[in-house]
């Protein structure tokens, strides 16, 4: 199977890393492409989301690069830490000049198949707004189904996606 997409860890080395100079590591990645503002909004995220949830690897935030050109294509993320019950949730989300092309379910899958390797989660669930989108298209080809909508702080009414071990 090809492989969609590479993912880079956002862990505490990359992310100062990446900030203390986003040039070099674009460099670096061969991925020059990449606007600097848009990786550093996507890091700073990624660093502050981590702190305020007490994230630890692997349940971070990820870069997706393109396996062929290097070039960051998206990112996604665990939304923190498998809870009590073993669920761990996932997000994701594909730069615009990249949508369609099949990033974000390189990402779900990619996310999925490391959730899945440790034996405390149980379930894998996402949200996503309460209509058919491309991010519906996506969790229905990696495996997860629409359980129902649920109440989210943020987002108010949000379809729930699960798919269990």
């Amino acid at each position: 199977m090809m492989k969609l997409v590479s993912l880079v860890m956002l862990d505490a080395e990359a992310i100062a890393t990446i900030l203390a100079n986003p040039k070099q590591f674009l460099k670096d990645l061969n991925s020059e492409a990449t606007p600097v503002d848009l990786l550093a909004q996507v890091v700073t995220q990624a660093r502050d989301f981590q702190a305020a949830h007490g994230a630890t690897a692997p349940w971070l935030g990820y870069l997706a690069l393109d396996p062929y050109t290097s070039e960051i294509v998206g990112s996604c993320s665990y939304k923190g830490n498998p809870t009590p019950e073993g669920l761990v949730e996932i997000a994701y989300f594909t730069f615009p000049a990249h949508e369609d092309c099949g990033y974000a379910t390189g990402m779900a899958q990619d996310l999925l198949a490391e959730a899945f390797v440790h034996p405390e989660v149980n379930a894998v669930i996402a949200h996503t707004q309460p209509k058919v989108s491309a991010s519906t298209r996506v969790l229905e080809k990696v495996g997860l189904q629409k359980t129902g909508t649920v109440e989210d702080p943020e987002d108010g009414p949000v379809w729930r996606w699960e798919l269990h071990r």
